[in-house]
């Protein structure tokens, strides 16, 4: 995982989205969100940084569909 270009977030995000257990899978999930969105709010205060605010947009949406497919969530992507 040494590779990520944004690790501050995307570990959370890529244990979620390697989780196979669906009890794991919602605490991951929430992790993930939780370092996303933590991540926009240290964000707001710049205008730089798009394509890491590109690759957070995906992230979410994954995540959603994610959570719609696998866990039941509703569909609200």
């Amino acid at each position: 995982m040494s590779d990520m270009e944004y690790p501050e977030w995307q570990t959370a995000y890529l244990a979620a989205m390697t989780e196979l257990d669906e009890t794991k899978l919602v605490v991951k999930t929430n992790d993930a969100e939780g370092a996303i969105f933590r991540r926009l709010q240290t964000l707001t205060a710049t205008s730089d940084h798009n394509e890491e605010r590109m690759a957070l947009k995906d992230a979410i949406h994954e995540l959603r569909l994610l959570q719609r497919d696998k866990l039941k969530f509703p569909d609200w992507v």
